[in-house]
């Protein structure tokens, strides 16, 4: 397990084993946990994207690296 003091408060003892998904904003609004996990899920069903504007790539290529090559190339 994993403390975390902050000043003089008191402890929280988190499990090593949770994960702690970062927050994501995309178009001005926070994304909550079952969101992010149900977009990671529609990505992963197709087999190819072919548009995705730079805000989505980035929270792709943040959350899940294995789901980039999926992604169009970057315009240059």
């Amino acid at each position: 397990m994993t403390d975390a003091r902050v000043g003089n408060g008191p402890v929280f003892v988190r499990p090593s084993s949770w994960h702690v998904m970062p927050i994501e904003i995309y178009r001005g609004h926070v994304l909550d946990p079952d969101q992010l996990e149900a977009l990671r899920l529609q990505l992963e069903n197709f087999a190819t994207i072919d548009e995705v504007d730079p805000e989505l790539r980035g929270i792709i290529e943040r959350n899940w690296p294995h789901l980039a090559a999926k992604l169009p190339p970057e315009d240059a």
